[in-house]
């Protein structure tokens, strides 16, 4: 079977995909594709099961969505597969730190690198998806917001007044319309890629000695949240502003991560103090200490003895 991948492409541009979701379905339709020459519901089950085996439960649903649209594309019948059961996350992991991400910013300030240090900014202070954050355009910083299209709604992104004010001579500098425009070889001005600013910020993770699990796009907007609740924002405000559908996506910024819930314990716990180290054994003496322990032993006895005596002297 001959795959179209560009025409398929093309629909799902036209049903206003986003270009992470195109990405990952042409991806899933890819490895189909390496396993079977057709589409048919025995071999979804079957890739269904190999990707079971070696991929995590989200990584597997988003092949099988990307494959039944596909099939939905050449006008393929199938039965739907069932979504693998993902477990409930039940708070936010590996987030960047207050300290590392002052650590980040001073580091690229130091160096000069501008463009760097207002692309970690703009991530982390206003929430973006790093596929809207892509799309901001200039014309945001008159207004001090911007909206797109996206997940089948409005989005209004909002930027600080004060990150305005601090960046708006470095964007006087930049040519085209967009913030932070594509600057590879060969680019005409447009947008960056997801990919291109994902490469940037895992380079900041060496650069800087920065977590490499916390340096990642998608990670600043939940640094994002979670420093919007820590100075005391709302959680509903919070909600509208990260576009979730429901209230309750968001609570989970609410919830402390397994790090912090350690950290807490052990505050709680121990209150402070330090644990009281033991006595070292005998064994564990050098030969003089263990002489003079001897000798205090036997001094001990005797005066025991000298009482015992006086005592039945006396008697």
């Amino acid at each position: 079977m001959t795959v179209n991948l560009r025409g398929f492409e093309q629909y799902l541009l036209d049903n206003e995909r986003p270009e992470n979701t195109i990405a990952c379905y042409k991806q899933g339709v890819v490895r189909y594709f390496q396993m079977f020459d057709k589409i048919s519901n025995a071999n979804i089950v079957a890739f269904k099961k190999a990707l079971i085996d070696k991929n995590k439960p989200s990584t597997v649903n988003a092949r099988l969505s990307g494959i039944a649209a596909y099939a939905k594309y050449m006008n393929i019948k199938i039965n739907r597969p069932k979504a693998v059961r993902v477990p409930k996350q039940l708070s936010v992991e590996n987030v960047i730190t207050a300290a590392e991400f002052d650590t980040l910013c001073n580091g690229l300030l130091a160096d000069g690198n501008m463009r760097g240090y207002w692309i970690v900014m703009y991530l982390a202070k206003t929430g973006a998806r790093v596929n809207e954050f892509r799309l901001l355009k200039k014309t945001a910083l008159e207004r001090g917001y911007d909206e797109m299209w996206n997940k089948g709604k409005i989005r209004r992104i909002y930027i600080p007044a004060k990150l305005i004010e601090g960046s708006r001579e470095y964007f006087d500098g930049v040519a085209g319309d967009y913030l932070f425009p594509a600057i590879n070889p060969g680019a005409t001005g447009g947008p960056m890629t997801t990919r291109g600013i994902g490469l940037i910020i895992n380079g900041f993770a060496k650069k800087y000695n920065i977590r490499k699990e916390v340096m990642h796009a998608h990670g600043f907007r939940h640094f994002y949240a979670k420093m919007f609740l820590q100075n005391g924002g709302d959680l509903t405000l919070l909600s509208d502003l990260l576009g979730h559908s429901t209230v309750g996506t968001t609570a989970i910024y609410t919830r402390r991560s397994s790090e912090e819930m350690a950290e807490e314990i052990s505050k709680v716990v121990m209150g402070g103090n330090s644990v009281i180290q033991p006595k070292a054994p005998p064994s564990a003496y050098n030969l003089e200490q263990i002489v003079a322990l001897q000798q205090e032993t036997i001094k001990a006895q005797k005066e025991a003895i000298n009482v015992l005596t006086n005592v039945l002297q006396r008697s």
